[in-house]
């Protein structure tokens, strides 16, 4: 079964009323399901100011096998809800209810809507991340700053602005300036700056699927869902592997792909989706949505340190628990964010600093990828920097010119403190320890902007997660 999206943005209308301009940007979506199309209606609205009011966030792409799902907090469970979205009940990025999508077992991809969705019968959860563009106010910029300090700073009410793009289009509202990311002279400090985590290769998202937990393996499969035990002690290239081969398992409802070669593509591939380990960019994007208006904003996502030792997902055995109690841990503060970015275990992420040979071990595959599937960050082009790998600080360093890393952004200094936004753990590799790792703690209070390295071997402190593209370029 295929859905083919697509997307034709129209300019309705322009009302002037009380000497503001206001516009609304109608994005007609058409889906054809098998008999079914279905016209879903997304408007964008801004005010004349520099800073929107209300926005609405790209509509998400569903993969083949993927239906959309909503918490029903009466009774505790999920449900099927409507693609059309209707009164909101899919999504609300404007109420902090971001899009959830999961991958069930046969029987579930064509109930109808409001049917519950038995965990037995869910494989894989996924939250929606969609196109923006960003800024950091210049007070937060490169600093180490604690839940008190922001909240306690009332001339900027969001910790990170977002902005929604327009479909791929960055650049839809006059009132704000976008720069690219690889502008090197720029940052996010006070300027608008596109996203890093939007472009795949040579196809630009209009957003894409993050893990909602931590994953876990049975049977061969990976699984992403609630009170499992994550899985860790995976060396990098287990991971990156394990993800890339979602694409060709049979349970998960998509066109299968085949024969998965050295540079990470398949030979058969024509199910219209990527699977992939997380790359640093793409943690980035999720980290500052969930800093944002949109997300948790000026609140850190809390972890219990010290009470994470069984490696459950969602940090509980009791799946209740984890979308109630919880909540705290999420990057909404509610059942629609991201879980198990703040914890004792690490996320491997597809991010590595350059250096000439090899990177790290374990890796072969991950660094013979293509480029859409990493992160390498090395000095840019037009950069006067001489980089030590052997030296922390040297490494760090590289990290003020590159935008969209959530590095250099989020931190004053990279070496071995808690010398970061929420204090948790920030710490960049060097030598042979390249690879980067995201979200956990060697001790202390952990910060999904924490960063730490490894050198690609398996270690009982790192799992891992995986990232969907869903696109009909791919």
């Amino acid at each position: 079964m295929k859905k083919k999206i697509k997307l034709i943005s129209i300019i309705l209308i322009i009302l002037i009323c009380f000497s503001t301009i206001s516009y609304a940007v109608y994005k007609v979506l058409m889906i054809e399901n098998e008999d079914l199309t279905f016209i879903l209606n997304v408007s964008k609205t801004t005010g004349g100011g520099s800073t929107p009011t209300v926005q609405m966030a790209n509509a998400p792409e569903l993969a083949d096998g993927m239906i959309p799902i909503k918490w029903d907090n009466t009774n505790n469970v999920w449900v099927k809800t409507s693609i059309l979205n209707t009164n909101n009940s899919w999504y609300d990025y404007n109420n902090k209810q971001w899009a959830n999508a999961a991958l069930v077992a046969e029987d579930y991809r064509t109930v109808e809507d409001e049917t519950t969705i038995p965990m037995s019968s869910i494989y894989a959860m996924f939250v929606w991340i969609p196109r923006y563009v960003y800024k950091i106010p210049t007070p937060y910029y490169h600093t180490a700053l604690t839940e008190t300090d922001l909240q306690a700073d009332t001339t900027n009410p969001n910790f990170i602005e977002i902005h929604f793009s327009d479909g791929t289009n960055d650049l839809w509202d006059e009132n704000i300036v976008v720069l690219n990311n690889m502008s090197i002279n720029v940052n996010a400090s006070n300027n608008w700056m596109t996203c890093p985590a939007f472009t795949f290769g040579t196809t630009e998202l209009t957003g894409f699927w993050m893990a909602k937990f931590k994953a876990s393996e049975q049977n061969g499969n990976i699984y992403v869902k609630q009170s499992e035990t994550m899985k860790y002690n995976v060396s990098v290239d287990n991971a990156f592997i394990a993800c890339r081969n979602m694409e060709a398992n049979t349970i998960y409802g998509w066109d299968t792909a085949s024969v998965l070669n050295s540079d990470a593509t398949f030979s058969t591939d024509n199910n219209h989706l990527d699977s992939h380990l997380t790359k640093n960019s793409e943690w980035a994007a999720t980290c500052f949505l969930a800093n944002s208006q949109y997300g948790v904003n000026k609140t850190a996502v809390y972890n219990t340190v010290g009470t994470f030792t069984t490696h459950i997902t969602g940090e509980s055995a009791n799946s209740t628990t984890v979308y109630t109690t919880n909540v705290v841990r999420s990057t909404t503060g509610n059942a629609y964010g991201v879980y198990d970015m703040a914890s004792t275990v690490w996320d491997s992420v597809a991010g590595f600093i350059y250096k000439t040979g090899s990177i790290g071990n374990s890796t072969t595959l991950a660094i013979n990828a293509l480029d859409k599937y990493k992160d390498i960050y090395k000095v840019p082009q037009g950069v006067s920097y001489t980089l030590n790998v052997g030296n922390q600080a040297s490494v760090y360093g590289l990290f003020e010119y590159i935008n969209g890393a959530a590095i250099w952004e989020s931190s004053s200094t990279g070496v071995d403190g808690t010398t970061g936004w929420f204090l948790g753990r920030y710490n960049i590799g060097s030598g042979s320890n390249l690879l980067i790792t995201r979200g956990g703690s060697t001790g202390g209070f952990s910060s999904i902007f924490s960063f730490g390295y490894s050198n690609g071997n398996a270690n009982s402190s790192r799992g891992y997660r995986p990232v969907i593209v869903a696109n009909s370029e791919l």
